[in-house]
Order: C-alpha cells, then sequence, then structure tokens
C-alpha cells in the first residue's frame, strides 16, 4: 500500500512539472498585475524576427485607480526598461546604444503624462534585430551631434548599410544566437523620481511631476522567435 502511494505521488508531482513546463512555452497575452492603480501591457508586431529584421514593441500604460497619476517615460535611452531572459531563465544584458552619452546632473531624458481613471496611452519602442543578433533601440534624437554618420559606423566596426537611427543611444540587448527570448516591462519609480529636471524643449505639460506614479511594476511577458 505504502510503495503504491509513494508512486501516485510521483507521478502528481512529475505532471505539475510537465504542465509548469509547458505554461513557459507560451507568450502571456495578458496585462501585467495593476500596482497602485497602474497597469501596463507589453506586445510586439510580429512573433519571430531574422537578422536584419525590424520589430516594434508596444507599452500600454493604463490608469485602473480612481485618482489620475502621472508616468515618467524615457525619450532617448529607449529600451532602458526592458528585461530579455532566455527561455531557460538566463538574463540578457543590458548595454548602452552605440552612441555613448552621459546627460548633464539630475538631468532626465524623457517626459511625463497624465492617465486620467480608466484612461489609456501608448509608447512604441523600435528595435532591429542585426547580423550579430544584437536587439538593437533606435532613440528618436538618434541624429543630434552626429556630422558624419559614416565615420562613426566605420568607428564603430558597422557596414556602412547599417540604419542610421540605430546608431543611437537606444539599448543594445546581444541575443548572440537564435532561440527563445522571454520579454517584459519593468516599470519603477520612487520619492528621489521626483527631484528630476525634464528637457527644457518639453511642453509644459511634459516636464510635471506632480502626481507621479511610485512604485513597482512588471507587465505580461512575451516571447520573441528570432531565428536565420
Amino acid at each position: 500500500m505504502m510503495k503504491h502511494g509513494v508512486i501516485f505521488c510521483m507521478v502528481v508531482f512529475l505532471s505539475m512539472f510537465a504542465v509548469t513546463a509547458e505554461v513557459r512555452e507560451e507568450p502571456d497575452e495578458q496585462s501585467g498585475k495593476t500596482v497602485n492603480g497602474l497597469q501596463i501591457n507589453l506586445s510586439a508586431n510580429k512573433p519571430v524576427c531574422q537578422p536584419g529584421e525590424e520589430i516594434t514593441l508596444t507599452v500600454t500604460f493604463a490608469n485602473r485607480d480612481a485618482k489620475p497619476f502621472r508616468v515618467l517615460v524615457h525619450d532617448v535611452f529607449i529600451g532602458e526598461e526592458l528585461e530579455v531572459n532566455r527561455q531557460d531563465g538566463e538574463t540578457i544584458p543590458r548595454q548602452s546604444g552605440f552612441i555613448w552619452h552621459s546627460p548633464k546632473v539630475n538631468l532626465f531624458l524623457g517626459r511625463t503624462f497624465v492617465l486620467a481613471p480608466e484612461e489609456q496611452k501608448t509608447i512604441s519602442l523600435e528595435a532591429r534585430l542585426d547580423q550579430q543578433y544584437r536587439l538593437v533601440f533606435a532613440s528618436p534624437d538618434w541624429r543630434e551631434n552626429i556630422p558624419d554618420m559614416r565615420e562613426v559606423k566605420r568607428r564603430l566596426g558597422l557596414p556602412d548599410e547599417y540604419p542610421d537611427k540605430y546608431v543611437s543611444r537606444g539599448r543594445v540587448f546581444p541575443l548572440e544566437r537564435p532561440g527563445l527570448y522571454e520579454i517584459r516591462f519593468v516599470y519603477e519609480r520612487a520619492e528621489a523620481d521626483r527631484q528630476w529636471t525634464l528637457p527644457e524643449n518639453l511642453p509644459q505639460a511634459e516636464q510635471s511631476l506632480d502626481c507621479l506614479w511610485l512604485g513597482k511594476v512588471f507587465s505580461n511577458t512575451i516571447i520573441v522567435k528570432t531565428k536565420n
């Protein structure tokens, strides 16, 4: 009787393990959990990407609270808040963009926007998988202070035909090889973030840090396949 009981327990354990492994292979289509009224959804315009192709990630911020709050987002260091992992759990390091930049002290290169109750807004993150299997994000003001892009590419060891907009300050994730990659958006703001100074060329409404949302929240996880 004891022997049968042990066998039964082992079968149940292995069944649970199999279900867990199977679920891990599927992308999470739902939005992340709501934290302090903020919910974030991440999606991609394609499930598969090959070297030389572009992919766009869309981040949707939704206010599930009864009060409005403000969200602070990056405009230069695009990809800063992404977390990329191989399916075996190995984390892909986030690297600086091809164009190195150190902002002035206390300057946040981004903007804010207000979310009214039940309102949602989206931002798009453009990226390209290059021939070295680097997932490279584009920065909106990529041409700033770059008079000779061809010379910059040669100095970086990039081919002349490398798209200019990806030679920027957007973040780079060295995937290194084909495979399945889990991606999620991790958004965190603390009391210290209220002390930032934002670019003066922004409209006043986008410079304000009043009612800034504070906390840490994760989006859903999506799976992107890269192949030859």
